[in-house]
């Protein structure tokens, strides 16, 4: 299978660390009509080196971040030395930041201290979608969390090698760099720590447009959109050109029915089985507790360390910059129940409804295995699940999204909460 072969069977992550690899500047990540990106080979550059292929996150298996030593395994969140529930003490910080504000919290610690020289990252220009990869030196920069495909490829060529950074991502963007990492040692003296995100799924540009029309508000309005902050757990802020505003709850509302339905999602989503970012060196999601969250309107984070020496750094933080109380595995997996339950228990039986229907698989790299989980309820929910993937490219089911009350969109929710549910507890 080559590079454009993982396109055509929906493995594609769109990470685009494949146009890095390129020496020859033949691989250019262009946006396809579902939303997503996927790399578009000048065939007159070419000179089949197979670099990209070599360092393709759906083609390879990249064990070098698992065979690392750790003081402890999970089978649900990976390796890791340990664990916290925490948040910034920067109230400001806090409040503003998707889940707490520990991410930023550290990376300007870093900084500050001389660790690094940069932070590899997400930042945004003026426009409803405009979230581009690029280097800061201000953290404050930084957007916050970002639900829709951006590939990291031209960034990973304009860094200054001669200095270190730390780069943030989500599972599929990590997955491509430390392939690309195992084939550049250069690179790997530089990207000097991983940040990782938890991440269940993104959704497509259509997907989002649909929220909006859906509660009155028209795409083309829109100035400015932020996906996550303003408390906990937040909801879309949306700033339109007229100077009005809005916000979309992140819970029990529009955006929480389509996006956790999965509606206008991606093959290679359904594909992958890592959600807390396990290859990362540290990585950050909401602390989904109902101890955590009882009380709490400005935001927690759970934060599985998996690098000793980001651990000392931590360690060194809390109590002056960083609130963190110890947590442990079993915690951790509580706290992301749903998304684990999908990507990993019923990841199997997955495999084989994505089969049948002619899409690849992109190679598990965990240790140990996956769980098997078979029967009716299993294969129900993921039937479902890849229609409500596919449904997202129909312009009808769009228009009932955007036409449908929010009763309507909270019982089809439910039911598919429900089956989520028997499905995780078939034997």
């Amino acid at each position: 299978m080559d590079l454009l072969d993982t396109v055509e069977k929906g493995t594609c992550t769109g990470c685009g660390v494949c146009t890095a690899a390129c020496r020859y500047g033949a691989i250019k990540m262009e946006k396809t009509p579902d939303g997503s990106y996927a790399p578009s080979v000048k065939i007159s550059l070419c000179v089949d080196c197979g670099n990209c292929t070599a360092i393709c996150p759906a083609l390879n298996i990249c064990p070098s971040g698992i065979k690392k030593e750790r003081s402890h395994r999970n089978n649900a969140i990976g390796s890791f030395e340990e664990i916290f529930t925490g948040y910034s003490l920067n109230k400001e910080r806090r409040y503003t930041s998707t889940s707490g504000g520990v991410l930023p919290e550290i990376a300007e610690h870093l900084l500050r201290k001389g660790a690094i020289d940069a932070v590899i990252g997400l930042g945004r220009r003026e426009g409803l979608f405009e979230y581009v990869p690029g280097i800061f030196s201000d953290v404050s920069e930084l957007t916050r969390a970002v639900y829709i495909p951006v590939p990291l490829d031209t960034v990973l060529k304009d860094i200054d090698r001669s200095k270190r950074y730390l780069l943030i991502g989500l599972p599929c963007h990590v997955h491509g760099l430390k392939c690309l990492l195992e084939k550049d040692p250069e690179l790997k003296k530089c990207i000097k720590y991983v940040f990782g995100l938890f991440c269940s799924h993104t959704i497509s540009e259509t997907g989002v447009r649909t929220v909006l029309e859906n509660r009155g508000i028209d795409p083309a309005s829109v100035d400015k959109l932020s996906f996550r902050g303003n408390g906990w757990p937040g909801g879309i802020s949306i700033s339109l050109k007229d100077g009005r505003t809005a916000l979309i709850a992140n819970q029990d509302s529009v955006w929480s029915f389509l996006y956790g339905g999965y509606f206008c999602s991606f093959i290679h989503c359904l594909c992958c089985v890592d959600h807390t970012n396990e290859l990362a060196d540290i990585s950050f999601g909401d602390a989904w507790l109902k101890e955590v969250m009882a009380g709490d309107d400005q935001g927690s984070s759970m934060v599985i360390v998996r690098d000793p020496e980001l651990l000392s750094v931590l360690n060194e933080m809390n109590g002056s910059t960083l609130a963190l109380t110890p947590s442990n595995p079993n915690k951790a997996a509580k706290s992301q129940r749903a998304p684990l339950t999908i990507k990993k228990s019923l990841y199997l039986s997955r495999k084989k409804i994505l089969t049948a229907f002619g899409y690849g698989e992109i190679r598990p790299f965990l240790e140990g295995g996956l769980p098997e989980k078979s029967g009716f309820f299993p294969a129900a929910f993921n039937f479902i699940l890849l229609l409500n993937v596919l449904s997202g490219r129909s312009y009808i089911m769009r228009r009932f999204a955007a036409n449908a009350g929010i009763p309507i969109l909270r019982t089809l929710y439910g039911i598919f909460k429900a089956l989520l549910k028997k499905a995780g507890e078939n034997r």
